[in-house]
Formats: C-alpha cells, structure tokens, sequence
C-alpha cells in the first residue's frame, strides 16, 4: 500500500516540476517585443511645434500613481541590466516637488533606481546601486 501512495506522490511530483518548467518557458519566450519604427519626418522637433491647445496633460500628470511610476523605472532599470523580469520594485513619491523615487533590487546583483516627474514622466535621474 505505502509503495502505490508513494508511486503517486513521485508522479505528482514530475508533473508539477514538468508544468512549471513549461510555464517559465513562456515567461520567458512570450516577453513582449518592441519594434522600432524610424521617423517618417526625422525632425521631431515639429510636434513641439503644436499649438497647446491641443495637448493633453491629466490632472495628476502622466505619472498619477505608483504602480505606474512601478512600470516605468523597472522597465527602464531592466534595461539596465539586461533583465527580462525578476527584482523586487520599492516606490517612493515626494508630492512636494511631485516626484517619484522606483528602486529595484535583484536577488543575486546590485539594483539601481530612477527619479521620475510625476507631470511629464521624464527621467530626471538613473543610478545603479554601489
């Protein structure tokens, strides 16, 4: 009888090692892919020339919240370092000068953190940790 329980244990075992496995081959293999376009008009400049009635900037900037400060340092702090996913992400916002503070930390190496204007989304500073 113990010889079938454990029979049925190792196979469930293999199974959820096989399935996680699997479902980390698609962590990995699935990561979205940004393609660059070039310019159609190579001066950019050209949009800042738009009249400012027709922009948009919400109530809260572009940066309203801490998840989507989260977002944006770790995409740009992955960038860093070559990740695709992994650390963990500290927030901090200054709402005197409505900044946003993103660290993030990798298990196994230094991480680094980003400063972000909370109206524009602009990276005002990005620095790896010592």
């Amino acid at each position: 009888m113990k010889s079938k329980v454990w029979f049925w244990v190792s196979i469930a075992a293999i199974v959820l090692l096989i399935t996680s496995w699997v479902g980390m081959a698609f962590l990995i293999v699935l990561q979205p892919n940004y393609d660059f376009i070039e310019a159609k008009n190579e001066d950019l400049t050209y949009y800042l020339e738009l009249p400012e009635d027709n922009n948009y900037l919400p109530e809260f900037g572009y940066v309203p919240d801490a998840k989507t400060a989260a977002q944006i340092g770790s995409a740009v702090i992955d960038n860093f370092f070559g990740q695709k996913f992994g650390g963990s992400v500290t927030v901090e916002y200054d709402s005197v000068h409505r900044l946003w503070k993103v660290h993030k930390g990798y298990l196994l190496r230094h991480g680094a953190f980003v400063i972000i204007e909370q109206d524009t989304g602009r990276i005002i500073k990005a620095l790896k940790d010592k």
